[in-house]
């Protein structure tokens, strides 16, 4: 999230801390509830709009990364709820971190030590094994193993009932689980798993 990725950006950068205060002098905060908007906010979905694939062109604005998957759950689970289905239940990986708040509990990172202390999981999060192929939890090696990371997707519907999944929730690249880039065949084999179930992605 951007807690993290700004300090990409570097330190006692005074043109970023002197467009703050001109921001600032200008308006100090606003809400986006109701259909309400600020002019900077609307700029900003504008230059999106302009660099998203086609038909990206609405946007949800967050103050972080927990937020932002927060509202990703509650909007998976939505739209099946408007489709008239009740369809619940979130996988993410082993090993994911997705934030805190209700993000906490698709966050896996540490062996789930994140939920230490706040009381028993909410029920609805599943977790799958990671393509994580220098440590993987079929004991596998790529590209010899069939891709089962990916497979194995298809199995956790089926158990869980394609009737209740809402949503399949992963990082393109696992960043806290340790910079884990995926096998070249991994996404376009979960993007027909999810197709193919009716799981949102």
């Amino acid at each position: 999230g951007a807690q993290l990725g700004y300090a990409l950006l570097g330190y006692g950068r005074k043109d970023i801390a002197d467009a703050v205060q001109e921001q600032l002098s200008n308006l100090g905060a606003t809400h986006l509830w109701f259909g309400w908007s600020n002019t900077k906010t609307i700029e900003c979905a504008q230059k999106l709009a302009e660099v998203t694939p086609k038909g990206l062109d609405h946007f949800h604005f967050t103050s972080g990364g927990s937020e932002s998957v927060d509202s990703a759950i509650k909007m998976a689970r939505l739209y099946w709820s408007l489709q008239g289905m009740n369809k619940w239940k979130v996988i993410s990986f082993y090993g994911a971190y997705h934030g805190f708040g209700g993000a906490t509990w698709a966050t896996s990172v540490g062996r789930g030590n994140v939920w230490q202390g706040i009381g028993p999981p909410t029920p609805g999060f599943i977790f799958a094994p990671p393509y994580y192929c220098y440590r993987c939890m079929f004991g596998l090696k790529y590209p010899d193993c069939n891709m089962q990371c990916a497979r194995y997707l298809a199995e956790v519907i089926e158990g869980e009932g394609q009737h209740s999944v809402a949503a399949f929730m992963a990082e393109p690249v696992m960043g806290a689980g340790g910079m884990i880039v995926p096998p070249p065949e991994y996404w376009p084999m979960v993007r027909d798993i999810c197709t193919k179930y009716d799981v949102l992605l």
